[in-house]
């Protein structure tokens, strides 16, 4: 894990990878299930509702309506509590997202903030 400095918080590119990398290292011992199409289905489920979420929250955002935070909160709340993150990560990195560029793109921002969070014993 690494130190930080709380008081001039900044991450460099190598630390992001290393956090990364040491997110991933059990799992590229191995072979990924995207090599052999065995993702865990609770993983793929919960990445279609992100992406259906974000596809939603698009549409408010698109018509000025105000977006309640609580639903994405809650859904990432558990995903953090059942450890799906990492699962998560790997899924939306090696797969290609249904959708849009930009749907897709905060799914992913989304996952990998995530695994840089819990590498930083966030």
């Amino acid at each position: 894990m690494l130190t930080i400095n709380q008081e001039n918080f900044e991450l460099s590119e190598n630390q992001i990878a290393e956090i990364l990398s040491e997110a991933q290292i059990s799992k590229l011992k191995g072979e990924l299930p995207a090599k052999t199409g065995a993702w865990d289905s609770e993983i793929t489920r919960f990445s279609k509702r992100f992406l259906q979420k974000a596809k939603i929250v698009r549409k408010q955002v698109e018509k000025d309506k105000v977006v309640d935070p609580v639903p994405i909160l809650s859904e990432l709340f558990y995903v953090v509590k059942n450890e799906l993150v990492e699962g998560l990560y790997e899924y939306v990195v090696c797969t290609r997202l249904e959708g849009d560029d930009l749907k897709a793109h905060s799914t992913r921002v989304t996952f990998t903030t995530l695994v840089i969070g819990r590498g930083l014993g966030l």
